[in-house]
């Protein structure tokens, strides 16, 4: 493997294992993230990826909250099972977080990966 393919290598993973590995701590920590987004991963002057954490910009801001409050471009992110409470207008659906999250990012993965809006993928 050439050097410059060992380094477009490590620059693909980064982003990716820079938003992994904050939710797995989270996880491990027992707090799910819950608006994992595009939006959501910030870069910074020096190109580190950040996942931000919006529960500690403004509590109770997560993804869901913000779909039922008509927020555009966020039900993509949504993972499936939020789908049926988002409909009924539940303010807490019961769900597993860490699941949601992985779903969110594997979305949001998608997104990056093809720069091709994924506002229809299943629905």
């Amino acid at each position: 493997q050439s050097r410059s393919s060992a380094a477009s290598d490590v620059y693909k993973r980064q982003p990716l294992s820079s938003t992994i590995n904050p939710l797995a701590y989270m996880q491990r920590s027992g707090a799910g993230h819950g608006d994992v987004r595009p939006l959501s991963i910030l870069i910074s002057g020096s190109g580190i990826y950040k996942l931000l954490d919006n529960q500690v910009v403004k509590p109770g801001s997560t993804m869901y909250s913000l779909a039922l409050l008509g927020v555009e471009g966020i039900q993509p992110y949504l993972a499936p099972e939020l789908l049926g409470p988002l409909n009924r207008r539940e303010r807490q659906p019961s769900h597993d977080v860490f699941k949601a999250d992985v779903f969110s990012l594997g979305m949001t993965v998608l997104f990056a990966a093809t720069l091709i809006p994924n506002d229809a993928c299943y629905f």
